[in-house]
């Protein structure tokens, strides 16, 4: 884990009084340098290192002096010089602790990708040490995010562009915690006059905002020095906070308060800060970062802490309360898993409730830097693996406290960048904004309920169907089943839709509504609660809503997967592409309705035997993945089967191995794999790029009742993953930096593929290693 003094609350500023890096006066090495350690020990590494280097120059058969120069300008954040320090002594790991590593990670955070990635090579190619295993680990995940920033270092979206906050936010002190209020205001925590301290401003113009100004709810009523951090309730009447004290080792101790505000005689009066529980606020541990939202009629705190029970480091935890509560009585805290924090730092944790998407920083995921930005989809414990927000949102500096804001037309982000010609180093962070088009999220919620029921009870098992305008056509583009009565749904902005809801093998009328989303401007969210109407009498007339023929030509669901596979004796094998559009004879394009409506099918389809699917409801409105039928004989760990001839096509540089033949002896019982496709015939250039990822391998398993062969993922050692964590951590990797999206973690048993394949940590739960 880093130094809390830069990760936690980013304070380097306050050490940071903007003395400038000239040579120190005195000439003697060994006053030198006792005064870099009392530097040092202070938290100002600047200057610690600057005298370090002092002596160094002095004294140059003094290596050690030039180590400790390149290790505090490390801590501090200057990456170019830390480089031309560490240079000098990289290649002695065996006299000081890890220079060459602490070289390669200068190089990188200074954006030299391709000398980093060769660098951390020569290192731990070299260094035998007790930590081996833990270090080789941090490597290969360092390597990783070098290749990844050299990847997509030229492919930057063009569409977002990045904003430097003028000198009126901005300082050569440290500048965080971004928090958009209402339109064009914005509160930020600031040390520019020594103590981190929340300020306000407002934009008065393109790129002009006005000085900074402490905000009333502050005045007499902070008891530490340091406050910052803050996060209002959506209806701005409770504010959620960090105070901090520095104790005496000049270490950190920081805890959540909160703010909470009533009407007196017609005036909003705030309360004394109240402090959270202790279950919340651990004793010898750092909680911070909080951001609130509602949810259910509940707040939901997520925060950052490095207390107990984490996977390390800083983890991000939530908890919920009621509006009304005083600050005493919140749930007990639980941690957000493993697909969001690491054995690293997770921090400033922003969430987006339109798109249900987190945002945080991590240092534990592979990155372009040092802390890049991250989000993952989902909520409170269950949540999709975590993927890189990518250049220019990322740098290979620190990027921490992103937050969307739609009403600011972007949102913001901090970062210690450089961002010529105001900020030149990369010591202290500074607040940008990022603008540009915007993705337009619609989500729609709501319950269905029998329209005469006086309580308005959720109708179990309800059919949901969105018809897109196109070209005056309305097309199918989502179908969907919800069994609790309550649906949600994503929308695309700039388009017409028609949304209908249902209740099959029943009497009640089906209901629709429009939704013009060209006319919405950002992302929202819209409830909508619909009556289902039950027939006063039965009549012969047919609702023309109801009458829908599976063979009809025009339900692009059916010119996916025809309507006839309706079994799990008759499933249907879903081709990789796209159907043919009847008029062009080409696949139809990314755009379309019939694109978007395969690529869900497809999904599903990947996690089947095979990709093979069938409808599994009377109404052919819902397909399910066709999973083949495998169990290990018990007490059997090789059961006899006809040998398999090797593809031809699994020759050469690709590994080809028979999962009951190989490897029997020395495996583990339980092994995983991560299945990418399974294919007739193996076309190399489609996996071009996976033989390219560090760490890992393709493999083959062909699959004797059928054509197929199943195209893997392995260790580049041979073996299989032993544990779910290095299976998911390498699934990751395969998702984030390739085009094989769908992939998935396979479970195998006595090297017997069993259950279905999982790509959460939540997803399976037996037999854990």
């Amino acid at each position: 884990m880093r130094k809390l003094l830069i990760v936690l609350l980013v304070l380097a500023g306050l050490m940071n009084t903007g003395w400038t890096q000239s040579s120190p006066t005195s000439k003697n090495p060994k006053k030198l340098v006792k005064e870099a350690g009392k530097y040092e020990k202070s938290g100002d590494y600047s200057r610690a290192a600057v005298h370090y280097e002092a002596a160094y120059q002095i004294k140059k058969n003094k290596p050690s002096y030039i180590y400790d120069a390149g290790r505090c300008y490390l801590e501090a954040r200057d990456y170019a010089k830390a480089v031309e320090c560490l240079e000098k002594v990289k290649d002695k790991n065996k006299d000081y602790d890890k220079p060459g590593y602490k070289y390669a990670l200068a190089l990188k955070q200074n954006g030299q990708y391709e000398e980093a990635t060769t660098a951390f090579i020569d290192f731990i190619g070299k260094y035998n040490d007790k930590d081996k295993l833990e270090i080789d680990n941090r490597v290969k995940m360092e390597i990783q995010g070098c290749n990844l920033a050299l990847k997509t270092k030229n492919s930057t979206n063009s569409n977002i562009r990045i904003e430097h906050l003028p000198t009126t936010i901005n300082t050569d002190k440290t500048e965080s915690a971004p928090l958009p209020f209402e339109k064009d205001v914005l509160y930020f925590s600031s040390t520019v006059d020594g103590e981190l301290r929340i300020y306000r401003t407002k934009k008065v113009g393109e790129n002009k905002w006005s000085s900074r100004q402490s905000p009333s709810i502050f005045s007499d009523k902070m008891e530490k020095p340091h406050f910052g951090n803050g996060t209002f309730t959506p209806d701005g009447k409770r504010f959620y906070f960090t105070q901090c004290n520095l104790n005496g080792d000049k270490q950190l101790v920081c805890s959540i308060y909160l703010l909470t505000a009533e009407e007196v005689d017609g005036k909003t009066v705030w309360s004394q800060p109240i402090r959270l529980p202790d279950y919340i606020n651990v004793k010898n541990s750092n909680t911070t970062h909080p951001f609130v939202m509602i949810e259910a009629g509940k707040e939901v705190l997520y925060f950052a802490s490095d207390c107990e029970g984490g996977q390390g480091g800083l983890d991000i935890w939530y908890c919920t309360t009621t509006p009304d509560s005083n600050g005493n009585n919140f749930t007990l805290p639980k941690n957000l898993g493993r697909n969001i924090n690491t054995p690293g730092d997770e921090i400033t944790p922003f969430y987006h409730a339109v798109s249900k998407t987190l945002y945080f920083s991590s240092d534990g995921h592979a990155s372009r830097g040092g802390l890049d930005v991250f989000k993952s989809k989902g909520a409170k414990l269950q949540w999709t693996l975590a993927e890189n927000l990518d250049f220019p949102i990322n740098s290979a500096a620190d990027d921490l406290y992103y937050v969307i804001s739609e009403g600011h037309g972007g949102g913001y982000l901090v970062s210690n960048r450089r961002a010529n010609p105001d900020k030149v180093s990369t010591i202290d962070n500074d607040i940008f904004r990022f603008l540009g088009k915007q993705k337009i999220e619609v989500r729609i919620e709501g319950k269905v309920y029998a329209e005469r029921d006086p309580d308005q009870r959720p109708l179990q098992d309800i059919r949901l169907q969105v018809f897109e305008n196109v070209d005056g056509k309305e097309e199918l583009v989502k179908n969907k089943r919800f069994s609790d009565g309550r649906y949600e749904f994503t929308l695309k902005g700039g388009k017409n839709y028609l949304i209908k809801l249902s209740k099959p093998d029943s009497d009640f009328s089906a209901a629709s509504f429009e939704v013009e989303t060209n006319q919405i401007k950002y992302s929202d969210t819209i409830h909508k609660d619909i009556g289902l109407k039950k027939p006063e009498a039965a009549t012969d007339a047919e609702d023309p809503e109801d009458s829908e023929n599976p063979a009809d030509s025009e339900n692009l669901l059916y010119r996916i997967v025809p309507p006839e596979y309706d079994s799990e004796e008759n499933p249907y094998s879903l081709p990789y592409e796209p159907p043919f559009d009847p008029e062009t004879g080409e696949s139809y394009a990314e755009g379309t309705a019939i694109y978007d409506l395969f690529q869900q099918v497809d999904t599903i389809a990947q996690m089947a035997s095979d990709r093979k699917v069938y409808y599994d409801d009377l109404e052919k409105t819902n397909i399910v993945p066709y999973i083949e039928k495998q169990e290990a004989v018990e007490g059997e760990s090789n059961p006899t089967a006809e040998p398999v001839e090797e593809p031809a096509y699994a020759k050469g540089p690709v590994q080809n191995f028979d999962p009951e033949t190989d490897y029997v002896a020395e495996a583990p019982n339980i092994r995983f794999k991560i299945q990418v496709a399974a294919v007739r015939s193996y076309k190399e250039s489609r996996y071009e790029e996976l033989q390219k990822l560090v760490g890992i391998r393709l493999a083959f398993e062909p699959l004797k009742e059928s054509e197929l062969t199943r195209v893997l993922i392995i260790p580049e050692d041979n073996s299989d993953y032993t544990t779910k964590a290095d299976a998911l951590d390498a699934l990751f990797y395969v998702v984030e930096y390739s085009k094989f999206k769908s992939a998935y973690v396979c479970r195998y048993i006595d090297n017997v593929r069993t259950g279905q394949g999982f790509r959460t940590w939540e997803e399976e739960t037996e037999d854990e290693e």
